[in-house]
């Protein structure tokens, strides 16, 4: 212990009374003479929190880099008085400097808020300090401040160290592959305010991310510096990066980035073109002809071209015809093209498989178009898509339908009922039959091919007709629904049954007359839909059926009706 003097503020430091010891120790700290230092230090460990937390503020007043190593100490630190964590942070914030970090950030998990709030304003003040010196050892302990979960000092440690500037580079950079999700976020969306593009390559990087946060910050930092990101998404050398550098294009909408994005149509990973069709919707209306003119297709007769490329002779007419089939993209020539392919000729296979890539690639954008003409929803695409019904791709056909259903236009009606008439593609009429039931109510030929429809090999397109049917309302549609309560499938049976009560009283006579059926399965359906609709003409037909109907349930569905007819 250091020697006290004979008389003033040393003779209390021991008293019994804890006022006059804390008095003491607060007077050493006004005559700010470092020889006290060792009794300072001492009484940290007084008994009394009041003299502990005077102690730190004398030891404060001392100004001594000691205070720091002492005030950072557990007993302090961890003392159970939360005053003195707080007097120890208040001291510590005023002297600063990048030892004090770890205790100040420890602290802002402290229990007692008032704790917590006194070692916010010392991180801040850090903060500043560190900002001041702009050089990269700095901005290394800038970086272990990223972790800190408060909003305020966040936001300032990300801008001070976007405030750098070149100094702070390299040191972020490294930061975005570091094992916390909050560093990397962090330091990402310090780089996106830098908004230099020579950050591009690493950030485009990022998108991959496992942490949503962190993927998020690097969309926010490359939405700073658009046309670095539309370079990017040009020279993407992986499907991962383009996916993520159009999902991060796709936020800001930029005319300029349109062109690029629907290069990505085409590609062979489904994640890049859903990608591309999320982000293209989002231009709503602009994107419409572009969206069109992907559509078109040469339609070229392709027999002779064919021919020429399984039989010719010369090898070099054959290369040639192999390359025009795969500019013309048509996906006619690729059953041809993958024969020609099992060839052992080298160059023929390569110019084969160059041709598949290319019909490939434009089929898929074809119906990636038209997926995003259906996201967008305007009537302007109709005219284009329907159009696009004859495409010699099933897939594309498929995505037509669908983007015609979801624009929802009468005006695809006529088009739709003409592609029933020969479509070879099961899943293609069922959604061919789906649109019509939304958009055909003003048009008769969709009721026509509904109704023809329900005679269609599919038993899934036979279900959706009659629920399109059901939707369309057509008293046209009434003896075809009732007979189709006789259908071989069972939802067949039960949408048609479904449907057919949308019909009112329209269909109560051709469901009078099939209560003659042979089939049980018609008489009970027909007998539950007459009790349904309740017109009291099907009451003399359900009394006499019930005299001899053999089936109890079709008895049970009778006796039911007739309750519901006659009001009992």
């Amino acid at each position: 212990m250091t020697d006290l003097p004979a008389g003033g503020a040393g003779e209390f430091l021991h008293d019994r009374d804890w006022k006059l010891r804390r008095q003491a120790v607060l007077d050493l700290g006004y005559a700010r003479d470092t020889k006290w230092l060792g009794t300072l230090v001492e009484a940290l460990d007084d008994p009394d929190g009041a003299v502990r937390q005077a102690a730190v503020l004398s030891l404060g007043r001392l100004g001594v880099p000691e205070v720091v190593e002492e005030l950072t100490k557990p007993k302090v630190m961890g003392c159970e008085d939360p005053e003195v964590r707080r007097t120890a942070l208040a001291v510590l914030g005023r002297i600063g400097g990048i030892e004090i970090l770890d205790a100040v950030s420890e602290a802002l998990a402290d229990p007692d808020w008032t704790v917590r709030n006194e070692a916010i304003a010392a991180v801040e003040t850090l903060v500043d300090q560190l900002s001041e010196l702009r050089i990269p050892g700095t901005a290394r302990v800038l970086v272990r401040m990223l972790p800190i979960d408060d909003p305020d000092v966040r936001e300032k440690t990300i801008r001070s160290l976007a405030a750098f500037g070149k100094p702070a580079v390299s040191v972020l950079i490294e930061a975005l592959s570091v094992k916390s999700e909050r560093v990397r976020s962090g330091a990402a969306a310090a780089l996106g305010l830098m908004r230099d593009p020579a950050t591009v390559p690493p950030l485009v990087r990022l998108l991959g991310d496992e942490g949503k946060e962190v993927r998020l910050s690097a969309i926010t930092a490359l939405g700073n510096i658009p046309s670095p990101l539309i370079e990017a998404l040009e020279h993407a050398r992986c499907e991962v990066a383009a996916a993520e550098a159009i999902r991060a294009l796709a936020h800001f909408v930029d005319e300029r980035a349109l062109v690029p994005i629907l290069n990505y149509l085409g590609h062979t990973y489904m994640t890049v073109r859903g990608e591309a069709v999320d982000a293209i919707a989002r231009y709503g209306v602009p994107a419409i002809p572009h969206l069109t003119e992907m559509l078109l297709m040469n339609r070229v007769p392709l027999e002779p071209l064919v021919k020429d490329a399984l039989r010719n002779p010369r090898k070099r007419n054959r290369l040639r015809t192999i390359r025009a089939l795969g500019e013309l993209k048509d996906s006619r020539a690729v059953p041809a093209l993958k024969q020609i392919g099992q060839e052992d000729d080298r160059e023929i296979r390569e110019a084969v498989e160059h041709a598949l890539r290319k019909i490939g690639s434009a089929t898929w954008a074809r119906a990636s178009a038209a997926e995003t003409l259906g996201r967008i929803g305007s009537s302007e695409g109709v005219e284009a898509l329907t159009r696009q019904l004859t495409d010699p791709n099933s897939t594309v056909r498929l995505r037509v339908t669908k983007a015609l259903a979801a624009i929802g236009d009468g005006a695809a009606a006529r088009p739709l009922a003409k592609l029933l008439t020969d479509e070879p593609d099961e899943e293609v009429r069922e959604q061919a039959v789906f649109a019509l039931g939304r958009i055909g109510r003003s048009e008769p030929a969709a009721v026509t091919a509904c109704i023809r429809a329900l005679a269609d090999d599919s038993r899934s397109v036979r279900s959706r007709a009659a629920r399109a049917l059901g939707r369309l309302a057509d008293s046209r549609a009434a003896l075809p629904l009732v007979r189709a309560l006789g259908d071989s499938y069972w939802s067949v049976r039960r949408d048609a049954e479904n449907s057919i009560l949308n019909l009112g009283a329209r269909v109560v006579p051709p469901l009078i007359e099939s209560l003659r059926s042979r089939k049980f399965v018609v008489r009970l359906r027909a007998t539950r839909s007459l009790g349904a609709i309740g017109d009291r003409r099907a009451a003399s037909p359900l009394r006499k059926l019930l005299r001899t109907e053999p089936d109890e349930s079709v008895r049970e569905a009778i006796e039911e009706a007739l309750a519901s007819l006659e009001g009992k």
